[in-house]
Order: structure tokens, then C-alpha cells, then sequence
């Protein structure tokens, strides 16, 4: 009997302590679920936020009355502007610093005391690396010696002397360069090939379909004030006087002027014209194309196909240009005009004046005081703009940026499919296909991937195949040209990705391409005050966190709603859910179009700005709603030291938000944004936004019928 008691005993304290190992866990994950636990952030990375928040925000204002005011308010009294900037988004901090950290990182590339690259600051072994750090060099420090035997030699290996020619061009010379070319482009064709570059038109590429690239040309930017044939002339002649060629030609004084008058006159013509003509792009087909011009754009194309360069052993003959071919121009009446005008001359003309442009272009890039060395680094024209972006990488960007960003962005990919299916109002075929394009998002964050391996980063451009890198800045660059031109002809109008498919990672800049269904957002985007790996996920997530769900629902703003998963135009809507969207959506216009702006007395164009309102409405609600999805999972809230130390999570989550758009401009640029700007004033955009949201009025409290508790007159797509 006592043994039974005992054993009864045993079995209810095995129970017991069951049940409690069972209930204690789960007791305390509902103890932290409601009540978290609360700690201040003392990294250096929330101190530095902070800051930035007590010192772009008036807390003067009231919140429930103008919120961007409220958040912006010290930003729009305090910053200043210099001679040069009419206008200051945060954007642009960050686009000074950039500049900045590429000055410290190419100033300091190259160790002059070893003549080698300067491994304190350059981690990467990449030959396209070191090309980098040398041709900075050498466009900083260095100049040629002997312009004129040194651009001799380079034009004498475009147009050897066996073809009998002595530069500039007589008319008794006609006959030695019409054996070689019978027609202007077919010259034009060689040149580039040999230059990398044009002087009457660029070649380059842009997304004609979801997964092909095609051709665009692109008229050449002269610059903002035309020359008069006079100012050309005498530039020219300074470059003969410079090369000592004058001399030769003096008892053919009278010819040889008219023959350099006829070239200045042909290049006056062009920028006068340019400067005046003002054309949209047009994408069309070769064979129209053709007969507008009346020259064969096609036979062109495909001279570009072929290799100058005897030593290549592709011939990168890859696609053969036909009529049917569909092919995109950025200026189409400035192509056009430029077609024309070079074809009415005389071939001996054209010529002289490439070889006349070339060479004043050699001059400007080759004396002190006339290059920009950092900025073409900069603004991502270099072909080394992946080598550049490498080494930026190794040197500035904090770890895990990239991973924590990429996580973040799938969270809002997540929350952006949530709501979708929330969407009472969408047909469950409709949602299907929305939730399938939005999974079918391309992410381009931060960087490509492969920038990080040496072996991917020499690969791209193939310069293991020089034998020995140039002395000269000129010849770098024009190697490295002919490089990207060939690259393009080799991949242009493959099934690929495009040849633009990642965005320059040192641009400050986050955008969607609805062709591609792709987002892209820059390694530089993901700096403060926009991001930190190192910040609470309620203030990434206010500020990134937004800039990308207003990217992903570009998707689905007017323009994108008609493309699918692939970024093909096709239209995937059921007649209910459609005719539901588009009155949501004239909702927003409506709300837009009733806005007058008090500092200038003009309205807001709610139909022209509706899809950047569009997104970000969308935008807004997608960070919110993963901000609360995290939060379900985190047990410790980290709030932010100093002042910052009062706000909630919810509120800071909004003032983030709200400071990536402090905008300070003058009144001129207020105009120019109301009368043309596809973008509502940043006040707009950022107080609409919020007054169609309870959720921002609860965590503020405004009371009912404030003007940011906007209770009665919401309007809400998603």
C-alpha cells in the first residue's frame, strides 16, 4: 500500500515538473510578447542617429498639424545653400560623401616611394584594380610630353600611312580616301571602333524587350552655348600652329584656310543646330529609319560588328544587324538632323573635322587643369566603374551591410505579398497574379556579387590580355573604350541580362525598372541616415524600408500594373478587381489635385504625380506592416540614447521616414517641381501619405478631425 502511495506520489511530481517545463518557457515568451524589454542602444551608430534626428527635427511643431514640418522643421530652417546648389535632399549629403570618400580612396591608391599600389588602402590584387589606381595617377600627376608626335602616332594607327594621306585633308586627296570609304559612315564605323567613342553620336544600349537589349544612339552633348565658326576656326589653328603642320601648307595659305573654314563651319552648325532642337526618344525600325535618312543605318551596324583589331580572335561577329530590327534613339530629330547635315558634305570635310575634334579633345584631356579625375570615377561613365566600386567596398562599407539590407528587403517583399492577400477587394485569379509578379521581383542590392573576386573583376573587361599597361592617360582610355564598345556589339540582343542590369553601386540612387521587373538599390543608399546594419530594424525599416516598398510598388502604379512577372505588357486583371482600382486611385489624384501649395500659389498636378503618390501610399503601409511583423519577434526594443530616448519605436519609425525627404530648395525650384516634376513637394508626399494612415495617428494621438488624422476623407488602395 505504501509502495502504491509512494508511486503515486512519484508520478504526480513528475507531472508536475512536466507540466511546469512545459508552461514556464511558454509563460515567459507571452511575458516578453507583451511586455518587451526595453534598453537604451549606446552603439556609436545609434548615438550618430540621434543626432541626426534631434537636429533635422522641430519638436516645436506639432505633430498632428504638419508632421513633415514637425520632422523636418530645423532641416528647412538650418542648412544653407552654396552658389552652386539650389536645392538639399539628404540624398545629396550623401552624394557629397561619396565624392569625398572617392577623392580620399583614389588620392591615396597609389604608393609613389614603391611605385606600386598603395596595399594600406587597396585590399584587392585585380589587375583592373591597379589599372584603375594608374590611370587616376595619371590623369592627376602626369601629362604627355610632345602632344603633336604623340597624337600623330595614335591617328596614324587608325589611318596608317600606306593609305597615302597627309593630314589635314586637301580636296587633291579626294580620290586616296574615297578608295577606302565611299561613305561617311563607313569612316564614322572605323573611327569608333578605333576611338571607342564618337564625335557626332554615341552608341550605346538600352531594354527592348523583358530579356533583350538593343542599340541606342545618342547624339553627341555639346556644350550649354554654341560655338561660332570663328571661335572653332581659330582653335583649330592654334592646334595646327601647336603640331608645326601650318608651315607645310603656306603655298596653299588660301586653300588650306577654306579646307579648316569648312571643317569649323560643319562642327558650328551641329552645336548651333543641337542647341536648339529639342526631340523626344523614339525606338524604330532600321528599314524606316533608312529611308528617313536616306543613308544605311544597318550597313553600319553591322561594320561595327567586325573587328579592326587584327590580334582579336572573335571578330565579335555575333549579331547580323537585318531591316526588321527595331533600334532606339535618345534625340530623334538631333539623330536625324546630324545624319543629314555629314552626308551633304564633302567626305574630305567630315574627315578633316574628326581628325580636328580628336585632336582638340586630346589636348583638353592631356593638359593641367582641364580633367575631372575623380568625376568620371564618380558618376559611373568609367569602364572601370566595378573596380572603382570594389575598392570603395573593401575600404568604406560596414559588415553585413549588404546581408542585413538584402533580409530587409525580402521582409518587405513579404509584407507587400500580405496585403496583397488582405485586399478583400481584388478576385482571387488578380491577386494570384500579383502576389506571382511580386515574387518574380529582381533584387539588385547593393552591389553584384561577383565584384568581390578578382579573378570575376578581370574577367569583365579582359585586361589580362594587354601585354603591358599604357604610360599614357589618352591611350587607357581609349583602350578601355574600345573594350566596352566591343563588349556591347558581343551581347546586344541576346536572350541576357541587360547590359545595364546593375546599377552603378557608388550612385546614390534606389529605382524600378518595369521592363526588367527589377529593383535597384545602390550600395550607397545604405549609408545613414537611410541604413546602418548596426540601427534597430524600426528605423531601417522606416527609412530603406520605405524607399523599397515604394520601388516594389512602382509595380503597380499605372504604368507597371500592365506588365507581368517578366516586365512584358500584358494586361492580367479580371474586369471587377480593375475598374475597383482605378477608383481607388483616382481617389488619390483627387486628393492630390486639391492641394494648393502656399509658398508658390500653385496646385498640385494629382494625375501627373499619381504614381509616385501611388507608391508611396503603398510604400508607406508595406515598411509599416513588416515593422509590426518583426516586431511580433523581438523580445528586447532598443530605443535610441540622448533625446531620441522619449520616442516609441512606432513614432521614430515615422520620423525616420519622414527625414529621408527633407527637401530645402529655392522658390525657382519649387515652381520647376509643381509645373514639371512627376514628384509632388516632398511636404505632400510625406503629410498625405500619413493622413491616410490610423496607424501614424494613433502613434502620434492626434485627435479626430486634426489634419493629420484625416479620418473621413482617407484614401486607401492597399
Amino acid at each position: 500500500m505504501m509502495r502504491l502511495k509512494f508511486s503515486n506520489i512519484i508520478i504526480f511530481l513528475n507531472s508536475f515538473i512536466a507540466i511546469g517545463l512545459i508552461t514556464l518557457p511558454i509563460s515567459y515568451l507571452l511575458y516578453l510578447y507583451y511586455f518587451k524589454e526595453m534598453i537604451v542602444c549606446k552603439r556609436e551608430s545609434c548615438i550618430e542617429r540621434s543626432k541626426f534626428i534631434i537636429a533635422t527635427m522641430d519638436s516645436s511643431r506639432d505633430p498632428c498639424q504638419d508632421f513633415y514640418s514637425y520632422a523636418c522643421g530645423r532641416w528647412l530652417k538650418n542648412v544653407n545653400f552654396n552658389s552652386n546648389i539650389d536645392r538639399l535632399i539628404p540624398f545629396e549629403l550623401m552624394r557629397l560623401k561619396t565624392e569625398n570618400n572617392i577623392r580620399f580612396i583614389l588620392s591615396n591608391s597609389w604608393d609613389h616611394e614603391r611605385n606600386k599600389l598603395n596595399d594600406k588602402i587597396i585590399k584587392s590584387k585585380s589587375i583592373s584594380v591597379e589599372w584603375l589606381a594608374r590611370m587616376h595617377q595619371q590623369c592627376h600627376n602626369g601629362t604627355e610630353k610632345n602632344f603633336s608626335v604623340r597624337f600623330k602616332k595614335i591617328w596614324n594607327q587608325f589611318i596608317p600611312s600606306r593609305f597615302n594621306l597627309t593630314w589635314p585633308l586637301g580636296y587633291d586627296q579626294s580620290k586616296n580616301l574615297l578608295r577606302f570609304y565611299k561613305n561617311w559612315l563607313d569612316l564614322y564605323a572605323d573611327y569608333y571602333k578605333f576611338f571607342g567613342e564618337g564625335t557626332v553620336f554615341e552608341i550605346s544600349s538600352f531594354r527592348l524587350e523583358h530579356n533583350r537589349d538593343s542599340i541606342l544612339f545618342k547624339t553627341i552633348r555639346f556644350g550649354k552655348r554654341p560655338r561660332s565658326v570663328g571661335e572653332i576656326f581659330r582653335t583649330y589653328w592654334r592646334l595646327l600652329e601647336d603640331m608645326d603642320v601650318i608651315r607645310c601648307f603656306k603655298s596653299q595659305t588660301k586653300i588650306f584656310k577654306e579646307n579648316i573654314q569648312n571643317a569649323a563651319k560643319l562642327q558650328s552648325d551641329l552645336e548651333y543646330l543641337f542647341s536648339r532642337i529639342h526631340s523626344k526618344s523614339q525606338i524604330i525600325r532600321l528599314s524606316k529609319l533608312n529611308r528617313i535618312v536616306g543613308n544605311n543605318i544597318t550597313r553600319f551596324l553591322n561594320s561595327m560588328r567586325e573587328s579592326k583589331d587584327s590580334k582579336s580572335s572573335k571578330n565579335f561577329k555575333i549579331h547580323l544587324w537585318i531591316d526588321s530590327d527595331l533600334i532606339g534613339i535618345d534625340s530623334f530629330n538631333n539623330f536625324v538632323f546630324a545624319i543629314k547635315e555629314f552626308q551633304s558634305k564633302d567626305l574630305i570635310i567630315i574627315a578633316n573635322n574628326f581628325y580636328l575634334e580628336t585632336f582638340a579633345n586630346f589636348i583638353a584631356m592631356n593638359r593641367d587643369g582641364k580633367r575631372d579625375c575623380y568625376q568620371e570615377h564618380f558618376d559611373g561613365n568609367s569602364p572601370l566603374k566595378f573596380a572603382m566600386a570594389r575598392i570603395y567596398i573593401d575600404h568604406f562599407l560596414k559588415p553585413k551591410t549588404k546581408l542585413r539590407s538584402i533580409e530587409l528587403v525580402n521582409n518587405i517583399k513579404q509584407a507587400a505579398i500580405q496585403m496583397i492577400k488582405e485586399a478583400n477587394w481584388l478576385d482571387s485569379e488578380t491577386s494570384s497574379r500579383i502576389i506571382h509578379k511580386l515574387r518574380g521581383i529582381i533584387d539588385d542590392i547593393a552591389f553584384p556579387q561577383w565584384i568581390l573576386s578578382d579573378r570575376n573583376l578581370d574577367n569583365f573587361l579582359d585586361l589580362k590580355s594587354i601585354e603591358e599597361i599604357p604610360q599614357s592617360y589618352y591611350e587607357m582610355r581609349r583602350i578601355l573604350s574600345k573594350i566596352i564598345i566591343k563588349q556591347l556589339f558581343e551581347k546586344i540582343r541576346k536572350k541576357t541580362k541587360s547590359l545595364s542590369s546593375h546599377l552603378y553601386p557608388l550612385l546614390v540612387d534606389a529605382y524600378y525598372q518595369t521592363k526588367m521587373n527589377t529593383i535597384h538599390i545602390s550600395s550607397q543608399v545604405l549609408q545613414q541616415p537611410i541604413f546602418d546594419a548596426e540601427l534597430p530594424y524600426y528605423l531601417n525599416v522606416g527609412s530603406l524600408g520605405f524607399i523599397v516598398g515604394h520601388e516594389i510598388f512602382h509595380g503597380l502604379d499605372r504604368t507597371g500594373v500592365n506588365h507581368d512577372e517578366l516586365g512584358r505588357l500584358r494586361h492580367f486583371w479580371e474586369e471587377k478587381s480593375w475598374n475597383t482600382y482605378l477608383k481607388k486611385t483616382e481617389c488619390l489624384a483627387r486628393q492630390f489635385s486639391r492641394i494648393k501649395d502656399n509658398r508658390t500659389s500653385m496646385m498640385i498636378d494629382g494625375i501627373r504625380t499619381l504614381n509616385e503618390n501611388i507608391a508611396d501610399s503603398a510604400g508607406v503601409r508595406t515598411a509599416f506592416k513588416s515593422f509590426k511583423n518583426f516586431q511580433r519577434f523581438e523580445y528586447t526594443i532598443e530605443r535610441l540614447p540622448l533625446e531620441c530616448e522619449q520616442f516609441t519605436p512606432e513614432q521614430l519609425f515615422f520620423i525616420s521616414l519622414a527625414q529621408t525627404s527633407c527637401d530645402k530648395h529655392s522658390i525657382d525650384v519649387a515652381r520647376s517641381i509643381i509645373r514639371e516634376d512627376n514628384h509632388a513637394p516632398h511636404l505632400y508626399r510625406i503629410n498625405v501619405a500619413f493622413q491616410n494612415m490610423k496607424e501614424f495617428a494613433s502613434a502620434f494621438q492626434c485627435s479626430p478631425n486634426t489634419p493629420m488624422n484625416n479620418n473621413s476623407n482617407r484614401c486607401i488602395i492597399w
